[in-house]
C-alpha cells in the first residue's frame, strides 16, 4: 500500500498533467477547425486540376518522350509524409511501416522523409535518407513546390523509375487512413496510358454538431468549345509535357500535403481525448486510494487517542482507589 504523502504527490501530477492534456487537446481541435475553414478554398484548386487533366487527355502516351518514364522501375523514390509533432496514437510509425512495405528486396531505393518525427525514426539507417521540413499550419504552397523540385531533380539524376509516397489521408474527424499513391510514372494522365488511379476527395464531419459527413467537391466543370483536330505545341511536345507533369506533380502533393495536416491535428485531437479519459480514471483510481489511506490512518490515530485516554483514566482510578 502506497504511503499517503505518494498518494498526494501522484494526485497532484495526475491533476496537472490532465490540465496540460487538455490544454493540448482544445488547441488541437481549434487549429483544426482554422485550417478547415481554410480549405474550403480549395474547390478554385480542384477545378485547375480538373483542367489540367482535361489537357493531358489531348496529348497521346506514345509520343511522350520524358525521362521518367524510361527509367528503370527497380529504383524507387519513397516519400513518407510524417509530422513534427507526437501524441498522433502511432500515425507516423503506420505512415513509415507502410512505406517500407512497398519496397521489394531486390529494389534500390532511397527515403524521403517529410517531418521531424519521421526523421527521428531513421536517424542511423543504412540506407539513404533525405529530411524535409514538415507541413505547416498554413499548408504554404512554397514547400510543395520544393519538394516537387526534389523529386524531379533527383528522378532525373539518380534514374528513379517510381516514385512512391505514403501520407495519412483524411476522410473525417474521426477516421483517417494510411493511403499509399505512385506518383511516377504518371503515364495513366495521358491519352492511351495505363488505368487511373483514384483521386483524392476530402470528406469532412465537423465536432460536436453531429452532421453526417459529406465529400467536399469542386464545382461540375462545363464543357469547351471542341478544340481542332491538330493541335500546335509550343515550343514543342517534350517542352509541354514536362510543364504539365511539374504542374501536376505540385498540385496533387497540395492535395497530399493538406491530407496529411488535417490528419494531423484530428489524430491529435482523438489521441488527446483518449489520453484525458485514461488520466481521469486514474485520477478517480488514485484519490479513492488517497481517501482510503487517509480514512484508515485518522481511523487509527483517533483510536490510539481514545485507547490511550482510556488507559490513563483507568490508571487513576486505580490508583484513588
Amino acid at each position: 500500500m502506497k504511503s499517503l504523502q505518494d498518494l498526494k504527490k501522484e494526485t497532484t501530477f495526475n491533476n496537472e498533467m490532465h490540465d496540460l492534456i487538455d490544454i493540448l487537446r482544445k488547441t488541437a481541435v481549434a487549429q483544426f477547425q482554422v485550417l478547415f475553414s481554410k480549405q474550403k478554398a480549395l474547390s478554385i484548386e480542384n477545378r485547375f486540376t480538373k483542367y489540367l487533366n482535361k489537357m493531358f487527355n489531348l496529348i497521346t502516351y506514345e509520343k511522350v518522350r520524358h525521362p521518367i518514364f524510361t527509367n528503370p522501375k527497380n529504383r524507387v523514390l519513397l516519400i513518407m509524409m510524417t509530422t513534427d509533432m507526437g501524441f498522433l496514437g502511432g500515425v507516423n510509425t503506420k505512415v513509415i511501416e507502410s512505406g517500407l512495405n512497398l519496397v521489394g528486396p531486390r529494389d534500390v531505393f532511397e527515403v524521403v522523409v517529410v517531418g521531424e518525427k519521421g526523421r527521428d525514426h531513421f536517424v542511423g539507417a543504412s540506407h539513404n535518407c533525405v529530411f524535409l521540413p514538415g507541413v505547416t499550419d498554413g499548408v504554404k504552397f512554397d514547400e510543395v513546390t520544393t519538394l516537387r523540385d526534389y523529386i524531379f531533380a533527383t528522378s532525373i539524376r539518380e534514374k528513379f523509375g517510381r516514385v512512391l509516397i505514403t501520407y495519412p489521408k483524411f476522410f473525417s474527424f474521426a477516421h483517417q487512413k494510411i493511403e499509399t499513391l505512385q506518383l511516377i510514372p504518371c503515364d495513366y494522365l495521358f491519352k492511351g496510358g495505363s488505368k487511373k488511379p483514384p483521386s483524392i476527395k476530402i470528406k469532412s464531419k465537423t465536432e460536436g454538431n453531429q452532421e453526417p459527413e459529406k465529400e467536399i467537391e469542386p464545382p461540375p466543370v462545363k464543357a469547351g468549345p471542341v478544340l481542332p483536330e491538330k493541335i500546335i505545341y509550343e515550343p514543342f511536345l517534350d517542352k509541354v509535357v514536362d510543364y504539365l507533369i511539374r504542374a501536376w506533380l505540385a498540385h496533387h502533393l497540395y492535395h497530399i500535403y493538406w491530407h496529411s495536416k488535417l490528419s494531423e491535428l484530428a489524430s491529435r485531437s482523438m489521441h488527446l481525448d483518449e489520453s484525458l479519459s485514461e488520466l481521469s480514471e486514474m485520477k478517480t483510481t488514485t484519490r479513492m486510494q488517497y481517501l482510503k489511506v487517509k480514512h484508515e490512518l485518522t481511523d487509527r490515530n483517533t483510536r490510539d487517542i481514545f485507547g490511550g485516554r482510556i488507559v490513563t483514566l483507568r490508571k487513576k482510578q486505580n490508583a484513588s482507589s
